[in-house]
């Protein structure tokens, strides 16, 4: 194989340095290979001492891997608030032996039932918001809970004229 002239003359150039760096020293003057010797004999050894500090064998070692653990925070509790109930009924009927309950609060309406199986209407389980959770429809109730603080509320039916639906 034929190397290249740029090559060949990095090649000596390489050589000719690490020669030059192997024999040439840091200090000025010229220092011949018997001073070396002598002067890596003159460095005093180093006196190694136990920490008085040190109870075991294993305190006095570096942990060179320690396991991490983060740092831990006294994180308060947080309050649960309660939550002011904003819904109120505002119409029943019955449909086909089905109870319909009209739940407003006051921007928004919901439609409750407790065997309807079409969209829009919500059984209990369902969220009416995302705080609030419709627990039964009763005979005479509705019982909502808010989801935050586990409290339950109840809304009358009584007051409310139950209009039957005709359907023809």
């Amino acid at each position: 194989m034929k190397l290249p002239l740029y090559l060949k003359i990095l090649l000596l150039v390489t050589i000719g340095l690490a020669v030059w760096t192997q024999f040439s020293t840091d200090e000025p003057g010229e220092v011949d290979a018997n001073s070396r010797v002598t002067a890596a004999k003159k460095v005093p050894e180093r006196v190694t001492a136990k920490p008085a500090a040190a109870n075991s064998d294993t305190d006095a070692v570096a942990d060179l891997f320690p396991v991490y653990s983060p740092p831990t925070k006294n994180v308060p509790v947080p309050v649960t608030q309660s939550v002011s109930f904003p819904f109120r009924a505002v119409g029943l009927w019955q449909s086909e032996g089905a109870k319909i309950v009209i739940l407003t609060d006051g921007t928004r309406n919901w439609l409750l039932c407790n065997t309807c199986r079409k969209a829009g209407y919500i059984r209990p389980g369902g969220l009416i918001t995302p705080d609030w959770r419709l627990q039964a429809i009763e005979a005479n109730n509705l019982i909502i809970e808010s989801t935050p603080g586990r409290m339950q509320n109840s809304i009358s039916l009584n007051s409310l004229n139950i209009t039957t639906a005709i359907t023809k």
